[in-house]
């Protein structure tokens, strides 16, 4: 026992030191993950790409089918009686999300062409108009 002491102490002090550095590097690495997760936290978030509508052009070839295949004048009479031209993109102003909940209203569910006829009225394409419709009624539905 005297002669194995002095080896077991030894052994007890480095396992000591051993812990000791096992810790301190758990501590470094710790505070290393938490350095990045505020950097990372702190990175200016890019703006989100808005998704735009684009009208498909037509040729003057698939014009002219179209006009003869409907008798010829509807299609003309149809872009001429649009006064304003379609806004695409454009940003929602309160104005016209209480048109469009109006608008909603005045043609409820299963009007034939009811969003071709509202996108008309508020001169934006059917798409937009589906779309921020969606998003006003998920924030008036009561919570």
């Amino acid at each position: 026992m005297v002669v194995k002491f002095p080896f077991d102490v030894y052994a007890l002090i480095q396992s000591w030191k051993a812990e000791k550095a096992e810790r301190e590097r758990q501590q470094k690495e710790e505070a290393e993950e938490a350095e990045r997760n505020r950097q990372i936290a702190e990175e200016p978030k890019k703006p989100k790409k808005r998704k735009t509508f684009a009208v498909p052009e037509k040729t003057k070839e698939e014009l002219e089918a179209a006009q003869a295949k409907w008798g010829g004048e509807g299609a003309e009479t149809q872009n001429t009686q649009r006064s304003a031209p379609v806004v695409t993109g454009g940003l929602w102003t309160d104005e016209d999300i209480n048109e469009l909940v109006k608008l909603c209203s005045k043609y409820p569910g299963g009007t034939p062409a009811r969003w071709e006829t509202i996108a008309s009225f508020l001169n934006r394409p059917v798409a937009e108009v589906t779309l921020m419709a969606k998003r006003v009624s998920i924030l008036k539905k009561p919570t």
